[in-house]
């Protein structure tokens, strides 16, 4: 006979604490990793926008290395929190766009994580979070093209490529020239020129370039 679930087990008191305060140092990690970038950025600057001792930053974080990985690790999290339910793996694709858009606007994790990866990438040559991108979109590419929606020779990983670096140098473009206040607006822009070259035409009408959400 199965036996009834167990209720979870709320953190210990002292648990909690610990992880409230691992996330009040990441906090205010992005913040100055965001405003300043990774060399520019100290481990002075962090504990004084913390807020907290040396000792209980250096707990959590012995440099600044391991914090800027930490960030960098943290920025899908915003992924799991979305809905992708549109029905549609193309939809879905465009969906997540705009939802990326969203949270590099509204959440400095986020903002601080891709400044890391855009120039760590260079001085590191650390491609897992781009390999990371890639594969999202080239599993959103592979369903749409499973299910019917994509051109005949359509090549599903050279155009998953293609996405990843277009929105890399859309969302730079936008940041320099207007702070991003204008990337969803970018992002219509590129899937109205993308999708016809992409999607079987009768099926390009079934499909908002400026997300789901706000068609």
């Amino acid at each position: 006979m199965p036996q009834p679930s167990k209720t979870p087990s709320k953190p210990e008191p002292k648990q909690y604490r610990s992880i409230q305060t691992r996330r009040r140092i990441l906090a205010a990690a992005a913040v100055i990793f965001d405003r300043h970038g990774y060399e520019a950025a100290t481990m002075a600057q962090i504990l004084q926008q913390a807020k907290m001792t040396k000792g209980a930053l250096y707990f959590h974080f012995t440099s600044k290395e391991e914090l800027s990985r930490a960030i960098v690790a943290e920025q899908f999290n915003w992924m799991a929190e979305g809905d992708l339910t549109s029905g549609s793996p193309m939809q879905s694709l465009i969906d997540l766009t705009h939802m990326f858009a969203t949270a590099l606007r509204e959440d400095t994790l986020v903002r601080a994580g891709i400044r890391l990866v855009v120039e760590q990438s260079f001085v590191r040559g650390d491609a897992r979070p781009y390999l990371g991108w890639i594969e999202t979109a080239r599993g959103l590419l592979e369903a749409a093209n499973t299910e019917g929606w994509l051109r005949a020779g359509v090549d599903v990983p050279g155009v998953a490529e293609m996405l990843v670096g277009s929105f890399t140098g859309i969302q730079l473009t936008s940041q320099v020239l207007t702070g991003r206040k204008d990337l969803h607006q970018r992002l219509v822009a590129f899937w109205n020129a993308m999708l016809p070259g992409l999607v079987i035409e009768n099926r390009l009408s079934d499909l908002s370039p400026a997300g789901s959400r706000t068609a």
